[in-house]
């Protein structure tokens, strides 16, 4: 929605934010995990795994809206952004600023997409592009050994910090 009434950009951000936390806190979030036509896909329908959100991903989603309750931070970020966009790629600032971690599913959830069942470790994980390590460290504990490739000096640096080679 757009507010003629505001008149400075900060403003129309603060009231725009207003309005998609609104939105945000009404979404069933079970449908995240719900294939409406999963039945028509006879063919792969067995492949389907099943997964809901789970004490880890609801302490991120909550996380998430704490963060982004947090206007100052916010509001530097995107002073650091704006200037650092002309030097650096979007991925390298965020990095930076420790920002922008993907959470594509909980350590619980990768184990039951994995189907692991077993006492002993599977042998590699290489995680192509793994950004900051934050999906990676989901996944390494069940590995022996784990290798990360990733374009970004920045997040290399992340990944690093997090002991993956």
């Amino acid at each position: 929605m757009s507010y003629y009434g505001a008149r400075n950009r900060l403003t129309k951000l603060m009231l725009d934010k207003v309005e998609n936390d609104n939105f945000l806190s009404q979404i069933d979030h079970t449908q995240w995990y719900i294939i409406p036509d999963l039945d028509q896909l006879s063919s792969i329908k067995h492949l389907f795994v099943h997964l809901d959100k789970d004490t880890e991903t609801k302490n991120f989603l909550d996380n998430c809206y704490a963060k982004s309750e947090h206007f100052f931070t916010q509001l530097m970020h995107s002073f650091v952004l704006s200037f650092l966009q002309y030097f650096m790629a979007i991925t390298s600032i965020n990095g930076l600023l420790q920002r922008g971690s993907m959470f594509v599913f909980s350590q619980e959830q990768f184990k039951t997409l994995i189907d692991f069942q077993s006492e002993s470790k599977l042998d590699n994980l290489l995680d192509l592009g793994a950004g900051d390590g934050q999906v990676t460290s989901k996944m390494a504990p069940f590995f022996q050994n784990v290798y990360t490739t990733e374009m970004s000096t920045t997040m290399r640096w992340r990944l690093q910090q997090k002991d993956f080679r």
